[in-house]
């Protein structure tokens, strides 16, 4: 390898390396507080009942082989 090439392979390895240290360190505090759901999320346990006032629908798609049923519940 020439000098150059050696250079600026450590030049990136090095800013990998910081990058890598920076996103990983931070505050205690901002860790926990995403932990904890942040605030004003709390919700009272004995408010809820099932089944939920809201509806969710579920799409997707499926694949089949040609000539089968296209129809997933038949």
């Amino acid at each position: 390898m020439s000098k150059i090439r050696k250079i600026l392979v450590s030049v990136l390895a090095l800013a990998m390396t910081t990058a890598l240290l920076t996103g990983c360190g931070g505050k205690k505090d901002a860790g926990a507080a995403g932990a904890a759901g942040g605030a004003g999320t709390e919700v009272d346990p004995a408010s809820l009942a099932f089944p939920l006032a809201e509806k969710a629908e579920i799409s997707g798609l499926t694949s089949f082989p040609v000539g089968s049923e296209s129809e997933p519940n038949n």
